[in-house]
């Protein structure tokens, strides 16, 4: 999607069907090249039909991201410590963007649609334009990546605790990076982070926290996803979208990615400050009191390594099950312990406790056991 085609889903954006003719006036272009674009949001997963008399309706109509929309809901800390907040119609990944960004400073990047964003274990992340949230956080560290060895459970905490609040369904947490909803041990997965960290063990730090949420996908690309992943063996689990999970509740109206992107940005700024150190100071003790205050004590990234395995345990849907675990060409059995202190995942194997890092392994449910999940 380029910024053309942005231009004309914006002029879709009502929902109502648009005439090709004043779409191409709107452009200062053809018909025909309007059809072009048409045809190109079209692969970008977008339902466009074309209406006859009418002209082309965008049958699953979105609010778009916007820069203004999601700095006015930042709360004056966010707002301080960005120097940067992109929005882009496309890129090849919103942490590919920051990775590369020359500026020094903490900076955030959004994207309607990606064409190579990654899961772990060099997955592709799929996500139709439109339907999903797609944002990287950039924040450099005074401290070095061997102090951010619970990055990922901090934010896989906070990611599951925002979005648990968008529905009444319980939310659980497949380690090491997704939320996820699981029924009778069938799971499906609402939201992934990657996190890349450039630096020394020893500082100064630069990581980069990406998230996908899966927020509103058309119901015949959603389905067809499902239908796909799930049929194949040992791949990533099939897809759920927030929406559907609150489309239960009458009054539940369609979820803002805007709004979304902004309590994501509040939430990582918070996490990161509470994270950051200063000379001789393991964590800096007045900002952290200062976070907890921001976020009325709730919030479990905030705490302290034990507590943080205690409540990423109370929400681990992998937890007392037994696992298919593969690690290279080895393929075993065993039985899932939950994280250790450090974030690595713990499984019980022929009565010996092995312990993995997120790099190298896949965890999954044994079949037999998805019915007693």
């Amino acid at each position: 999607m380029n910024a053309t085609s942005l231009q004309l889903l914006h002029s879709l954006a009502g929902g109502s069907a648009v005439s090709g003719v004043r779409l191409a006036a709107q452009q200062g272009c053809s018909r025909a090249a309007i059809w072009k674009q048409v045809q190109d949001l079209r692969d970008c997963g977008i339902a466009i039909s074309a209406v006859p008399g009418q002209g082309y309706q965008w049958q699953h109509a979105a609010q778009l991201l916007d820069v203004g929309s999601i700095m006015s809901q930042l709360t004056a800390t966010a707002a301080e410590r960005l120097q940067q907040l992109h929005c882009l119609p496309s890129c090849g990944s919103t942490s590919a963007v920051l990775a590369q960004q020359q500026q020094p400073g903490n900076s955030v990047c959004v994207t309607e649609f990606q064409t190579g964003g990654r899961g772990r274990r060099g997955r592709q992340w799929l996500a139709p334009a439109g339907g999903s949230l797609l944002l990287s956080m950039r924040w450099e560290f005074n401290t070095g990546a061997g102090a951010l060895g619970l990055l990922g459970i901090r934010t896989g905490l906070l990611l599951r605790d925002l979005l648990q609040q968008f529905c009444s369904l319980s939310l659980g947490l497949k380690w090491p990076n997704d939320v996820v909803v699981s029924d009778q041990g069938s799971i499906s997965k609402l939201a992934g982070i990657l996190i890349e960290l450039q630096g020394g063990m020893d500082g100064p730090c630069t990581a980069i926290i990406g998230v996908g949420v899966n927020v509103n996908w058309q119901a015949d690309y959603l389905h067809m996803t499902r239908t796909e992943l799930t049929a194949a063996e040992g791949q990533a689990y099939p897809p759920v979208d927030l929406n559907s999970l609150t489309a239960a509740h009458a009054d539940a109206a369609a979820v803002s990615r805007n709004l979304l992107a902004a309590l994501l940005i509040n939430r990582l700024v918070a996490m990161c400050q509470s994270m950051e150190s200063s000379p001789g100071t393991v964590v800096n003790a007045q900002i952290q009191g200062q976070l907890q205050g921001q976020l009325q004590g709730s919030d479990a990234t905030l705490q302290a390594p034990l507590k943080l395995v205690d409540n990423w345990r109370e929400h681990d849907v992998l937890y007392g099950h037994k696992l298919a675990v593969q690690q290279g060409s080895q393929n075993m059995v065993g039985v899932a312990a939950g994280i250790d202190s450090g974030g690595a995942y713990q499984v019980d194997i022929d009565g010996q406790r092995r312990v993995f890092n997120s790099s190298a392994v896949s965890l999954r449910l044994l079949e037999s056991q998805r019915s007693k999940a």
